[in-house]
């Protein structure tokens, strides 16, 4: 018995998690400026990742909150999983991330025309 639960896999499951707590907002930010700064099939490649990562490792605590043991989950309990887990650990830090690099290129862009000459 590790960390309290009746299986070894449970207690990956849940450490995947906490790791999930502390760093996700971080990676959910760096992979929304990569796909803010990519371009081509580098874009694809990073929406790709962009999807995969969360899905991973936010399949352990969905199907933990929500297994089918009989008691249906109330719509409280829905909606309060889905703004803390999908909405402030996912989508805003990747929103962040992804705002933060466009606007980065935009300004990039805009300096390398103004001192580019005219021709």
């Amino acid at each position: 018995m590790m960390y309290g639960y009746a299986d070894d896999w449970t207690a990956l499951l849940f450490l995947l998690v906490v790791l999930w707590w502390l760093c996700g907002p971080f990676v959910m930010a760096g992979l929304g400026a990569w796909c803010g700064r990519a371009r081509g099939r580098s874009r694809v490649k990073a929406r790709i990742a962009s999807f995969a990562v969360p899905v991973a490792v936010m399949a352990a605590p969905t199907i933990a909150k929500f297994k089918p043991d009989g008691v249906m989950p109330t719509r409280g309990d829905v909606i309060g999983f889905l703004a803390v887990e999908l909405g402030l650990m996912t989508v805003l830090p990747w929103l962040l991330g992804y705002g933060v690099a466009r606007i980065l290129v935009a300004r990039r862009e805009r300096r390398e025309r103004r001192e580019r000459p005219e021709g």
